[in-house]
Formats: C-alpha cells, sequence, structure tokens
C-alpha cells in the first residue's frame, strides 16, 4: 500500500536532518535569502520598460496583458545563462508552498520534498505545484524532477491572484522566467508549445513580457506558431512584420529582423496611436544597435511624439549615453521641446534616481541650452538640485551650469528661483555659488516666500546663516502670515515634491529653529491663524522646542484666533512632556479659549472636537487630581459630545484606568450618577464592556466590580434593549448575574440574552447563561426558542 503523503502545505516542520540539510538553521537562512531575494527584485530597474512608462504618451501598442505578481520582467537586452546558477542550501518542505521557493530549489532539494510527502496536486495560489517552477526556476532539471513524478506540463490554471485562468506552465515561464533554458525542459517533457490560455493567447504571446529576447527565441526553435492570433488578432511572433513599430518589437527584435522588416518595406517613420516611431521605441527601450540600423535607413532623429518628446529625450532618461551620442551625430535637435515638453539636457538632469553621468556630460560638451526651460519654467539647474541624486563628476552639476551660463535668477510658475531648491535640498557650497553668481536672495515666490522658508523646512543651520548674512529678513511673512521660524517649528510637509524627486536626508528641524532664533527671528510672530512658533511646534514630541522659544521669550499665554493656548494645543496633541513642560514655565491652566475648554489637561471635561486622545490622560489621573478639579468648579455631570459623563468617557478609553476605585470614591461622593445614560442610553456600565478586547480582563474586571458595588444596575438596558448579559463576555456572565441581572431580560426585539448568543453561535456564552438559569423555551419576536438543541439548529 502507497504510504500517506504529506501535504505540500504541510504546517508541521519536517525536520531539516530527515532530508539531509544538517540543520533546522537551514530553513532560517534560506527565509532569509528569499526576503533579500525579493527585496533585490523589488528596486526599480533603469529599465526601456521602466522609461517607457514614465516617458511614452500612452501603453504601448500590441502586448497581451502580463500576469499580475510582484515579478519583474529582466532587463531588457539582458541574455540570460541558462546554465544552473549555484542553489543555495535548500530550505525545509515547509516553504515549498511560497510561489518563489523553485528561485533557489535544486532538483535534488525538489527530490527529497517528493520524498518525504510533498504532494504535486496542491494548488497554492490557484495553480499547481509545477507553475511556481516553471515561473521561478533556475535549474532546469527541476522541471524533470517534477514531471517524473507526475506533475503534468499542460496542467491549466484556474483564476487566482498570481496567474492567469487557462494558462499552463509554459506560459507561466514564457511571460515570467528569464531563463530559456525553463522552455526547453518544459517542452521536452510533453509541454504543449502551442497551448492557448483562455484569453487566446500562447506562449508565445506571453514572452512578449519577458525581458530576455532569448525565451521567444527559444519558442520559435521549439515550433511555436508564430502566426497564432490571439482573441484580439494579435501575432504571436514578436518579431514579426506584423508587430513592426510596437514597444514588443524593439524589445524584443534582434538587428536582423529589424533589417528584415526594411528590406520588405515596413516604413521608417512609421506613427503608433501616440506618436511614436521605430526610433523612439528603439531608443527608449536601450537598442543601440536598433537605433543605427534605422537611422542608417533614414529615419527621423528629431521626430517628435504627440507629447513633444523626440528619440533624444527617451535616450536621455536611460543609463549610457551611446544612443544618445548616436542621435547627436545623426543631427538630433538637441533643444527639442524648449519652453514646451522640456529638452533632453532637462529630462536628462530630472530623471527620477540618479542622473546618468554619461548622457548629461555628452548632453553638455554637445552645446545643450543650460537655460532652456519646459512649459512650468523648469530649468537644469533647477531640476539638479539634490546631491544625492548626483554622482561621479556630476557632483558639482550645479557649479558647471553656472559656469556655462545658467541664470540663477530664472523663476519657474510659481515664481521661484533656483535658490528656493537649493535652500531646501543643498549645503553651503551650492548657496554660496548661487549668491556669487548673482542669484537674489530678496527675490519671493508668487505666495511671498523667501529661499529663508525653504532653509527653514530643511533645518540647515549653515543655510540660513549664509541666507540671513546675505540679507533675508527672518521675520519676512508670506502670504499665509507664515515667517521662517513658523515652518522651522511645524510638522513636516511634503511641499517640495513637485521640486525635488526625494528630498535628501536632512538635518533636525530643530536645528534650523534655533539657528533661526540665534539669527534674532521673533519668537512671537503670528500666522494669519494667530499661531505663534510655540502653537506650532507641538506636535514634537519632547519639550525641547518649548523650552527653547520660551528661553527665547515665547509667551506661554499667547492667543490664537480660536482663543486657544500653547497649553490648549498640547493637550489637543496629547503632548504630556509639553505639557509638564508649559505649567512649569507658568502657563495658565485656567485659561479658557472662545468656546470655554479649559486648558489644564485633566481639569477639562466637556465637549470639543479634537480633544478625544486627552480622554487617556483623564484615565490616568488619580484620585487626588480628579479632586482638585471638582475643588476648582468643575462639574461633576459635564458631558461630552456623545452625553458622556467624565465617570463614562473614563471607562471607555484605552488608557482606563488608573486608581479607579479611588477616582470612582471621589465622583460619587461629590454627586456623580453611576447609572448616567449617554445620548444612546448607555450606562457607564454598557461602555466599559464597549471596550472588551481592547482592555486587559483584569482591569475591566476591577471597573465592573467597582461599578457594581457602587450600585450601578446589572439590568439596564440602551436605547436597543440590550443589557449586560445580552452583550458582556462569557467570562464577566456570572459576575452581573451575581448582581442580580436577568438572564431572560429581553431587547428591543424580544430577544432573550441566550438568543443573542445563539444568533452568534457563541458556545462559551450560551453554556454560561444555561448554567445561569436562562429559559430555553423563552420565543423571541419572531417566535423563536431559544434551545441550542432544537433541530433548527442544526449545523450550527
Amino acid at each position: 500500500m502507497p504510504r500517506e503523503r504529506r501535504p505540500w502545505t504541510t504546517r508541521e516542520r519536517i525536520p531539516c536532518s530527515s532530508l539531509g540539510s544538517g540543520s533546522e538553521c537551514q530553513l532560517c537562512l534560506a527565509e532569509g535569502k528569499e526576503k533579500m531575494t525579493r527585496a533585490a527584485r523589488s528596486r526599480p530597474l533603469p529599465s526601456a520598460i521602466t522609461v517607457l512608462g514614465v516617458v511614452l504618451v500612452a501603453g504601448c501598442a500590441g502586448g497581451p496583458a502580463a500576469e499580475e505578481g510582484p515579478s519583474p520582467p529582466a532587463t531588457p537586452g539582458a541574455v540570460t545563462d541558462t546554465t544552473p546558477t549555484a542553489t543555495p542550501t535548500s530550505p525545509t518542505c515547509d516553504n515549498r508552498n511560497r510561489w518563489r521557493s523553485f528561485a533557489w530549489a535544486s532538483p535534488q532539494s525538489v527530490r527529497d520534498c517528493l520524498e518525504a510527502g510533498a504532494r504535486l496536486q496542491d494548488m497554492p495560489w490557484s495553480a499547481p505545484i509545477i507553475f511556481w517552477a516553471a515561473r521561478t526556476a533556475t535549474d532546469p532539471a527541476v522541471i524533470g524532477v517534477l514531471t517524473d513524478a507526475g506533475a503534468d506540463p499542460n496542467a491549466r490554471a484556474v483564476e487566482g491572484h498570481l496567474v492567469r485562468y487557462g494558462h499552463s506552465p509554459l506560459h507561466a515561464a514564457a511571460m515570467l522566467n528569464p531563463n530559456s533554458g525553463i522552455i526547453d525542459a518544459l517542452v521536452a517533457t510533453g509541454a504543449d508549445v502551442n497551448a492557448h490560455g483562455s484569453d487566446g493567447i500562447t506562449p508565445l504571446h506571453a514572452a512578449w513580457r519577458n525581458g530576455n529576447p532569448e525565451v521567444a527565441q527559444a519558442l520559435l526553435r521549439l515550433g511555436a506558431d508564430p502566426l497564432a492570433r490571439d482573441q484580439s488578432g494579435r501575432l504571436a511572433d514578436p518579431t514579426a512584420c506584423a508587430n513592426w513599430n510596437t514597444e514588443v518589437f524593439a524589445r524584443l527584435a534582434l538587428p536582423p529582423h529589424v533589417e528584415l522588416c526594411l528590406t520588405l518595406g515596413e516604413d521608417v517613420n512609421a506613427r503608433d496611436g501616440n506618436g511614436n516611431t521605430p526610433l523612439h521605441l528603439a531608443a527608449a527601450t536601450g537598442s543601440p544597435a536598433g537605433v543605427t540600423i534605422l537611422l542608417e535607413a533614414g529615419a527621423d532623429a528629431s521626430a517628435p511624439n504627440t507629447a513633444g518628446a523626440t528619440a533624444l529625450h527617451l535616450a536621455a532618461r536611460i543609463p549610457g549615453a551611446e544612443i544618445v551620442t548616436a542621435l547627436l551625430e545623426a543631427g538630433a535637435d538637441i533643444n527639442a521641446g524648449a519652453d514646451s515638453y522640456g529638452t533632453p539636457l532637462l529630462h536628462a538632469v530630472a530623471t527620477p534616481g540618479s542622473m546618468s553621468e554619461g548622457v548629461v556630460n555628452a548632453l553638455l560638451e554637445a552645446g545643450a541650452d543650460v537655460n532652456a526651460s519646459d512649459s512650468t519654467g523648469n530649468t537644469p539647474l533647477f531640476a539638479s538640485m539634490g546631491p544625492h541624486r548626483r554622482q561621479e563628476s556630476l557632483t558639482d552639476l550645479p557649479m558647471r551650469l553656472l559656469a556655462l551660463g545658467a541664470d540663477p535668477n530664472r523663476r519657474d510658475s510659481q515664481g521661484r528661483t533656483p535658490l528656493y531648491p537649493a535652500a531646501f535640498a543643498e549645503g553651503p557650497d551650492v548657496i554660496r555659488a548661487l549668491l556669487e553668481a548673482g542669484g537674489d536672495p530678496l527675490a519671493l515666490t508668487n505666495d511671498g516666500s523667501s529661499p529663508l522658508h525653504a532653509a527653514a523646512e530643511s533645518g540647515s543651520p549653515e543655510v540660513i546663516a549664509l541666507l540671513v548674512g546675505a540679507g533675508v529678513d527672518p521675520d519676512h511673512p508670506n502670504d499665509n502670515g507664515q515667517a521662517p521660524l513658523h515652518l522651522a517649528v511645524m510638522e513636516p510637509r511634503s511641499r517640495w515634491s513637485n521640486v525635488l524627486i526625494a528630498a535628501p536626508r536632512r538635518p533636525s528641524r530643530s536645528l534650523g529653529a534655533f539657528a533661526l532664533l540665534d539669527a534674532g527671528a521673533d519668537p512671537n510672530a503670528r500666522t494669519a491663524e494667530g499661531d505663534t512658533p510655540l502653537h506650532l511646534s507641538l506636535w514634537y514630541r519632547d519639550s525641547t522646542m518649548v523650552s527653547a522659544l520660551a528661553e527665547a521669550g515665547a509667551d506661554v499665554d499667547a492667543r490664537n484666533l480660536q482663543g486657544e493656548s500653547p497649553l490648549h494645543v498640547a493637550r489637543k496633541q496629547g503632548n504630556g512632556p509639553a505639557v509638564r513642560r508649559l505649567l512649569t514655565l507658568g502657563a495658565d491652566p485656567d485659561a479658557r479659549d472662545n468656546i470655554g475648554r479649559i486648558a489644564d489637561p485633566v481639569c477639562y471635561w466637556g465637549p470639543g472636537s479634537g480633544f478625544a486622545r486627552q480622554w487617556d490622560v483623564l484615565a490616568r489621573s488619580p484620585a487626588e487630581s480628579v479632586q482638585g478639579c471638582l475643588e476648582r468648579g468643575m462639574s461633576v455631570d459635564a458631558r461630552d459630545e456623545e452625553g458622556a459623563t467624565f465617570l463614562a468617557r473614563m471607562v471607555s478609553t484605552l488608557g482606563c484606568c488608573s486608581d479607579f476605585e479611588n477616582v470612582l470614591s471621589v465622583l460619587v461622593t461629590a454627586g456623580a450618577d453611576v447609572n448616567a445614560r449617554d445620548d444612546a442610553d448607555r450606562t457607564p456600565l454598557h461602555r466599559a464592556f464597549g471596550m472588551s478586547g481592547r482592555v486587559s480582563q483584569t482591569v475591566l474586571t476591577d471597573v465592573v466590580s467597582a461599578l457594581l458595588d457602587a450600585g450601578a444596575d446589572p439590568n439596564a438596558a440602551d436605547s436597543q434593549g440590550t443589557t449586560l448579559l445580552h452583550a458582556g463576555p462569557a467570562w464577566a456572565l456570572p459576575l452581573f448575574a451575581a448582581a442580580g441581572a436577568d438572564p431572560n431580560a429581553r431587547n428591543s426585539v424580544g430577544a432573550t440574552p441566550l438568543h443573542v448568543a445563539l444568533g452568534r453561535d457563541d458556545s462559551d456564552r450560551i453554556l454560561a447563561l444555561l448554567e445561569l438559569g436562562a429559559d430555553t423555551a423563552a420565543l423571541d419576536g419572531e417566535g423563536k426558542n431559544a434551545d441550542p438543541v432544537n433541530c433548527e439548529r442544526w449545523g450550527t
């Protein structure tokens, strides 16, 4: 009798020693390698596919949709070595249900798992195991091991997150595995090279998404029908002339294919729906040989597409200067797109991530206009800011551009000069160079901001000192009434996201605030809303900024237009360290805002939007603090916006509850009603059990016991007729019953607690209620009884 096989996705870890791998540590090593592989593959590649996605007007013509999933295509043009790579130590078989597991699997490790009971029939992610081998394996021999064990190379997938319905393992390999040896292995074991998926595509169609052109060539060599068409009528062979002037042809066609199509009469300057010519696509996909052939055949090197991009624009955004040089030698317009789309130089400098050193240097050496802008006024000098994006010979690019005549006072559409992004992203060297080149430090943007506002947001003391030394007023407000000091102390914003691709690592913003104070900035300057820097600084989770501003003369009791003092704001932010520091500095705890809210963090018990976080502070307050608040005139019956008393709100917060018995005693002595109802007719007991599962059972037991001892009604019902026995957890039901709760109380629809527990299929509560004497014959409003063994409840 054959032995029972262990499921592929078994939960029990198979000891490594049973597979001859030596140690349980191998699993941890393999899992770490998997994470590293995933992280490495998730990094964006400067590939042609990326360039097309960013630059071209719309999706490229032709090409079947890619399978969903995190696996990116390989770098276009790369020829993958089909020789099996060195395989890391195999993980245990527990990992075989991970779709990337075959990326490190060796034939022997697969055999070990099969012998240990792994099942070929398991379908993680809606496809048999052979799909994941086809998709990620690096060793073609793995395919043979699986098929020898009975895996079907022509199995079909059902619809899932990472596969397409009706696709075969060969589809998966053709689309996502850059190793063409996997194609050979699958076909050798009987895979149908012309299998059609439910969407009509063949493996050759699927290869359109693969970055390695050898995959498509392998399929053609093995008998794939180049004339097969999918449901959209697209021809399978990506290098067929019928696919001329498509992204897939440009990416996968080899030079002989390009030459053949030209010989057969294809138009070298043909346009697709977005105005792209074959030269655009060859440049964008990084094909120097294809570009050379097209130029020699008469391709227009300066033709723009519908967005205004020429082939030179697209080539300028990918690494390597070979294509750029070829286009320039062919007469491409080096300043195409000036005042509209932007010049190739601007696009090269503004490329996300690191600039291509070779491309930028080639364009500068060829005489690109350093002052040409796009339609927003962005220039190469403006776009060059951000030292983290400049490498090797480009580290001093702003200075080089200035030496070549770049205008340091050229404004963009928002009125910003290059000093603005420089003040935010650069160090003192670039600022000094701009000033020495004639950059105006007093130039204001359309919203009245000075370069010092940008420097204040970056927090660089050296840049702030340079700008102040150049005459910039540290108290000059922008049109919103914000002085640089306001921005320096505010919570960081993303106002520069449209200027810099990614902000560099900057100094602490607090250093910028200190530098402005040292430069004489007014610590009591007001915004249009009346906020002072002290009001705006309270997002800092310590008291350092409070102390610095107070030492510089900030008014700790200043009011904004809402009548709020800094203490009000600190309370609203839940900033305990700032609250304590403000009180130490003499802030008035009895100050009230325009609607009467007191600033004291313990003694404000009334309503007010935005103050919910403070209830956690109140819930942790000792009895002495509560007593002090009552003695200062706080009403024990004050209500919040939900109509809840201080007692009710306190027991329904995550901070519940410090010193509760003593606090409750103080409140009851002062006349607090332990059965006071909120707007939903809930008592403090109801609200306390609303926190069940979020507050520990021990704390909740102490709170409930204290409330019951103080006279809380165990039979109180809310607006829906829900009592504590209807809503409470199983462990608390005996506590309520001991206090007199009725196990047969009815809610608004006539249901008893037992009906409710049965409706939720909560066996713990059902048993607890039966032990308390719940009536199983009771009928609810629909005439259903509460008998848990009634035949109507079969299957529950």
